[in-house]
């Protein structure tokens, strides 16, 4: 059992909104590491984080993040109607171009903001693979998840850094 909390915690950073998973341990890691594995390996279809799925996780100023997989981008199966090649070439434009949200708002609870966070499974892997990193390094620093000026927010992965007033005054 880990001696301190993972925090998930919704504040106002520098480029606006932002989540920041904060881990300290590694237990906190590898508990993060499975949920996203089960998303990129397509066991979970979603995962709804909050203080009722995981009352060992700390949520400050957020009522939830729930994590769903959603469809290739790329794949002409994502869009209904799809006419084949063309529709992949809109597609490829239109991320490129940062036009697609991965995180979007949610409906709030209490009065506390909730996101919903969906990718492919993919692009989970990838933040299995930044958390993987983190495991290997084992040194302080953090990582962007998702895109600034596209998404709601900003979703943050910080490890081992120093957590003093980053969460004063913080409740749910």
């Amino acid at each position: 059992m880990s001696s301190q909390p993972l925090y998930i915690a919704y504040y106002q950073s520098a480029y606006g909104p932002a989540i920041r998973i904060d881990a300290q341990e590694n237990d906190h890691l590898f508990l993060l590491r499975e949920i996203l594995l089960r998303l990129a390996n397509k066991y979970e279809e979603e995962v709804k984080m909050d203080v009722g799925n995981f009352p060992d996780i700390q949520f400050l100023r957020l009522g939830s993040l729930v994590l769903k997989v959603g469809q290739d981008p790329y794949s002409p199966s994502h869009v209904p109607g799809t006419l084949g090649p063309m529709t992949l070439i809109k597609k490829f434009f239109s991320i490129k171009t940062g036009s697609v949200k991965t995180l979007t708002n949610g409906p709030n609870v209490d009065e506390a903001p909730c996101f919903i966070w969906k990718q492919n499974p993919v692009n989970w892997r990838s933040c299995v693979e930044i958390v993987d990193k983190l495991l290997k390094e084992i040194v302080p620093c953090h990582y962007y998840l998702t895109q600034e000026c596209v998404d709601d927010a900003l979703i943050e992965l910080g490890y081992l850094e120093p957590r003093a007033g980053r969460f004063d005054g913080a409740s749910n």
